[in-house]
C-alpha cells in the first residue's frame, strides 16, 4: 500500500478526492497531505445527499486534522462549492 493510499484511508476520504502527495516535516513535527478531485468529477450535495453535484467554484485550504501517529497532520486542498442537480443556487 502506498502512502498515499494510507493517508487517504486513515483521513476517510470519500471519492473523489484522492491523496496525491504526502510530505514529513519531521524536525517540525508535522505533515502535509495534498488532495485533488480530477476536473469534471462530482461529489455528492453536502446538503441533501444527491449524487452528481458538479464544482463551480474552488478556493485553496488547509486544517488540521488528528494526529497520525506522533505527527500533526495538515490536509491542503482546493475546497469546493457545488451545485445540486436536485435544487438551483440559492435555494
Amino acid at each position: 500500500m502506498s502512502t498515499e493510499t494510507l493517508f487517504a484511508k486513515a483521513l476517510g476520504l470519500p471519492a473523489p478526492l484522492k491523496v496525491t502527495k504526502v510530505v514529513f516535516f519531521p524536525k517540525k513535527n508535522g505533515s502535509t497531505s495534498p488532495l485533488i478531485f480530477p476536473v469534471g468529477d462530482t461529489f455528492k450535495c453536502p446538503v441533501c445527499g444527491a449524487p452528481g453535484a458538479k464544482p463551480y467554484d474552488t478556493r485553496e485550504g488547509e486544517w488540521q486534522h488528528l494526529n497520525f501517529f506522533q505527527y500533526t497532520t495538515y490536509p491542503h486542498t482546493r475546497v469546493s462549492r457545488v451545485k445540486c442537480p436536485r435544487r438551483p443556487i440559492g435555494r
